[in-house]
């Protein structure tokens, strides 16, 4: 029978050990920052360190970043059309009818370095309405491009920016290279069947052939020297890059 002094001793010895950190063997993991280190057991049951996320946090993730980056782009958008709206000429000095008159060749190269510069933010402005009637007038196109848009997205999330693999359903994985191929596979057949080589291509020549046409046609409406002048004096608006 043991004193109960050695009882006391071996109950301050159990107490004061230190606690199996995990009953599972540990595995070291390092993702895309060398300084950000995580440790899952090897079972997979979960993460140490605060870094674990659930499926959940990873779907409203992926939410917010969509929601982000259509802000981004709605701000940029929103920032060169302000930027072009103030540098916008004057409708009727761009249609004067009394400018336009069939040029030389040496006469073209000059007018068209000189219109396209100074009528820039005008012929930005037929873009997007040319761009904004293609897309309307082909809306299959602009939904599955939107949709290819929204599926490559959603796979960079899950996928920490494509450097990881993504665990679909039961023991099935999802590797780079697997969802590179599958994901551009997938956007090419959506581009082609819904007419997307011709709707771009009629959208390019109809802009070249505007653009174009009118800087050529119309007589140059400024020097050189007066667009370098212009362009030292102009402020800058810039700040929604």
């Amino acid at each position: 029978m043991e004193s109960p002094a050695v009882d006391q001793s071996q109950k301050i010895a159990s107490e004061s050990s230190p606690a199996p950190l995990m009953s599972a063997p540990l595995i070291y993991r390092a993702h895309e920052e060398p300084s950000e280190l995580q440790w899952m057991d090897n079972g997979g049951s979960g993460e140490c360190g605060g870094n674990a996320k659930t499926d959940g946090e990873k779907e409203a993730g992926v939410g917010m970043g969509i929601r982000q980056r259509a802000m981004q782009m709605f701000y940029m958008a929103k920032g060169m059309a302000e930027t072009s709206w103030r540098g916008m000429r004057g409708w009727r000095d761009f249609a004067d009818r009394s400018k336009f008159n069939p040029p030389n060749k040496m006469d073209a190269l000059s007018r068209a370095k000189v219109n396209l510069v100074y009528f820039k933010s005008n012929y930005m402005f037929l873009m997007g309405i040319l761009t904004v009637w293609t897309v309307l007038s082909n809306i299959m196109f602009t939904l599955s491009m939107v949709a290819s848009g929204c599926a490559w997205k959603i796979y960079f999330e899950f996928s920490d920016g494509g450097r990881n693999t993504v665990h679909l359903a039961g023991d099935k994985q999802l590797r780079p290279i697997e969802a590179y191929v599958g994901l551009a596979f997938l956007t090419f057949l959506l581009f082609y069947f819904t007419g997307g080589s011709s709707t771009v291509f009629w959208l390019v020549t109809t802009c070249i052939i505007v653009i174009l046409g009118h800087a050529t046609m119309r007589e140059a409406a400024a020097t050189q020297a007066e667009l370098a002048l212009e362009e030292l004096s102009r402020p800058d608006d810039t700040d929604w890059v």
